[in-house]
């Protein structure tokens, strides 16, 4: 390779100052010679300028002010990177270690110019090669999109698979071209199944979406059930799931019907399931949750989209 690719790595923190510097202090042992971190504050209480710019002196350190969200943020920092010249931009949660060597086989995925977004193998944090994703699914039928590999451990099982039908947001190697072709990520879904989104526009332009064997980086994630009693979790998956769907409609069976019936039945089911808990318990989070999910489908239907009145309030 000649020039390097210059890549620009957005990384976006709310209120987790500890795992965010963590994932710096990696990025700072990066072995690819051309790249700049843009780290991006989305209104957190702690600020992070400082200490980012401690570790890596020449970062671009946005501060919004307020919580835009994975897709408002996001697209502030992808925004700047792209008014700078990066040539790709990888987008990184914050609660992410990545391997030195990891952008070097990304960028050279990237002089095919069919691929438009890569990502890395992604495993458990502080795990022996036990898979957090490598590359996720589309279910036709169902709308479901779930991870490849998950709680599996790397034995090479996985790498002749190159090509997927989606990424996750918690790395998105993307080649500069697409945000003109695909555009950015869709503000109004805020956080949840944005990605699915994107990847599957990106490949109606006609890009393909790979995972690079070579390339691999740690997530702490979740490995248990805890954001399920979330009532705000629950409210933003239950909507955006239905606005992906509808935004969507083209790529799933039957004009998404089949998919759109499967979501209210998982509805009905969440309701039921929130609505028992909360007879039993009397708990105002389990009602909550049960309100949750149904002010989801209330939303999605009434077209309020965006940041969720918790935000805005």
């Amino acid at each position: 390779m000649g020039k390097w690719p210059h890549v620009a790595i957005v990384v976006l923190d709310f209120n987790g100052k500890a795992d965010t510097l963590e994932c710096v202090r990696s990025l700072a042992r990066l072995t690819y010679p051309s790249w700049r971190l843009y780290a991006v504050d989305n209104g957190s209480r702690e600020p992070i300028a400082a200490e980012v710019r401690s570790i890596l002196p020449d970062a671009v350190v946005i501060e919004n002010g307020r919580n835009l969200g994975f897709t408002g943020g996001n697209n502030v920092g992808c925004r700047r990177a792209i008014e700078d010249g990066a040539d790709h931009i990888l987008l990184l949660n914050n609660d992410t270690v990545v391997d030195p060597g990891c952008i070097e086989p990304l960028v050279r995925e990237m002089e095919d110019p069919g691929v438009g977004m890569s990502t890395p193998k992604i495993y458990f944090y502080g795990e022996d090669r036990v898979f957090w994703a490598h590359g996720a699914s589309v279910e036709r039928w169902t709308g479901r999109s779930p991870h490849v590999g998950v709680y599996q451990k790397d034995r090479g099982q996985f790498d002749h698979v190159r090509e997927v039908e989606r990424i996750t947001g918690c790395a998105m190697f993307v080649r500069r071209e697409v945000f003109d072709r695909v555009g950015f990520l869709d503000d109004r879904f805020f956080i949840y199944s944005e990605e699915l989104d994107w990847c599957l526009r990106a490949r109606r332009a006609g890009y393909r979406l790979v995972v690079v064997k070579d390339s691999v980086i740690w997530h702490k994630g979740h490995r248990d059930s805890g954001r399920a009693g979330r009532p705000f979790l629950l409210y933003l998956q239950t909507r955006n799931h239905l606005l992906m769907l509808r935004k969507n409609s083209n790529h799933f069976r039957c004009g998404g019907g089949p998919a759109l019936v499967y979501a209210g039945v998982a509805g009905m089911r969440e309701m039921l399931r929130w609505g028992l808990r909360w007879i039993g318990s009397r708990e105002r989070n389990d009602l909550r949750c049960l309100v949750a999910v149904g002010r989801g489908w209330a939303d999605f239907a009434c077209g309020r989209f965006g940041p969720p009145r918790e935000i805005r309030s």
